[in-house]
């Protein structure tokens, strides 16, 4: 076990920088928690104010939550900074009123052909988990159709006025677009990762019908909810992304009563346990989210195999950390850097030759 946690320090690339992780937990956390984070984010960032509206941080499409966090903790802060933050959750609580009439015109266009679809990411977990859906930033729909489906929902869509932009063939996404310009994705699967889709149909299996806005759809189960909160964001483009953080700690809170015996279970079969163990322990150490201490014991323990985890989790994913070079870079401990040049360079240098032999 040991082994296996100083090797997890890889897979730290995933978590937010110790700068987001003091605004994060300024949002989410209560009392002096919220407000030492706060002074402390504020000493790393002496200009608030400029480094919110920075187009480079991910901040700005999180001012409501922040605006949550202060005025929960009743933290003073300047005028200037009130107006901006007010604005900003006034303009995401109309902008949330769109979503949500989008939404319910995108469902209503798939029940008038019998489909009944799973929500999947913000799409759900804004209406059942946050304490207003306007606190979840949500710039795309996210569904979750069977593969029978599929083309039928598209040609209902078309006949909506929605706009076809683009099939991906390799990761079985379909993009379309809405009149408005909200994008509309049709996921066949529920993790771009193939690995981790070992589990999808358990998961489906064990899906709920769900009511929003009048709609019946189905969703994951709020275990598996999880699972695929983690999952997606482990090898997202934007795995530095806050939201993950906020999806999972909103779920977690509202939502307690988690399977961990199935969660482990699926983890295991996924091959996804080391990386979901490095994110839960983030989400209990850093957020005090309810993780139980013994489900993280196990969770590491039955890691079998830390080398095909953590290159299953790198190989495919879309961001800068399925670099080598980037891993490298970013990694300070020296036994952590004699790994990653012992097992995944080679693995790295035969894929490039085959690459040129094709």
């Amino acid at each position: 076990m040991k082994s296996i946690t100083k090797l997890a320090g890889i897979l730290n690339v995933i978590l937010p920088k110790l700068d987001y992780t003091l605004f994060l937990q300024t949002c989410l956390l209560t009392g002096d928690a919220g407000e030492k984070a706060w002074q402390a984010w504020k000493q790393k960032n002496q200009e608030p104010l400029i480094a919110i509206k920075k187009q480079s941080q991910p901040y700005k499409r999180h001012l409501p939550l922040l605006y949550y966090g202060l005025i929960r903790n009743e933290i003073k802060i300047s005028n200037t900074l009130q107006t901006v933050l007010r604005t900003a959750v006034m303009r995401e609580q109309l902008r949330n009123k769109t979503y949500e009439r989008i939404l319910y015109q995108t469902l209503d266009v798939l029940h008038k052909v019998n489909i009944r679809p799973f929500l999947l990411k913000g799409s759900v977990t804004a209406s059942i988990a946050y304490p207003h859906p306007s606190l979840r930033h949500c710039h795309d729909i996210d569904l979750f159709i069977r593969s029978m489906e599929c083309k039928q929902a598209i040609m209902a869509f078309k006949q909506a006025n929605l706009r076809l932009i683009s099939s991906d063939v390799q990761q079985l996404d379909i993009e379309l677009k809405h009149p408005s310009g909200l994008p509309v994705f049709i996921h066949r699967n529920l993790f771009a990762n193939a690995v981790y889709n070992r589990v999808q149909n358990k998961m489906l299996v064990a899906s709920k019908p769900l009511l929003i806005m009048n709609k019946e759809v189905n969703s994951l189960n709020f275990t598996d909810l999880l699972l695929h909160i983690c999952g997606h964001a482990a090898t997202s483009s934007s795995c530095q992304s806050l939201t993950w953080v906020y999806d999972a700690y909103f779920l977690l809170q509202q939502f307690p009563q988690i399977d961990w015996q199935n969660l482990l279970d699926n983890a295991k079969s996924a091959g996804f346990s080391l990386p979901l163990w490095v994110m839960l322990q983030y989400l209990q150490q850093s957020f005090q989210s309810p993780v139980p201490e013994a489900f993280l014991s196990e969770l590491v323990e039955q890691v079998t195999s830390p080398t095909e985890e953590i290159f299953v989790l790198l190989k495919n994913s879309t961001g800068r950390h399925k670099s080598l070079r980037y891993l490298l870079k970013l990694t300070q401990n020296h036994y952590e850097k004699f790994w990653l040049i012992k097992e995944l360079g080679p693995i790295v240098l035969a894929r490039k030759i085959k690459h040129l032999i094709k």
